[in-house]
């Protein structure tokens, strides 16, 4: 009987030894795909905020642009 409850138990230990090191491997590669996915998304935003930048600066740059072009018009109406 004692044999048979030994053999259950290193039995017992195997299995959960193995399941413990798969598991940890598992959880290993899932946190690195999800660091993976987070330096992504932060890419993307930083070159969405960028691209917003660059058509905020155009568009103001077009308005100050025209602002110019009719001051110019009323300096020359002025004259």
């Amino acid at each position: 009987m004692e044999i048979a409850l030994g053999i259950v138990g290193l039995i017992t230990m195997i299995i959960f030894s193995f399941i413990g090191i798969w598991g940890f491997i598992i959880l290993k590669q899932l946190l690195n795909q999800a660091k993976y996915k987070n330096y992504l998304m932060e890419k993307l935003i930083e070159s969405i905020i960028l691209t917003s930048k660059k058509t905020d600066d155009s568009q103001i740059d077009d308005t100050s642009n025209s602002l110019e072009d009719e001051n110019m018009d009323n300096d020359t109406i002025k004259f």
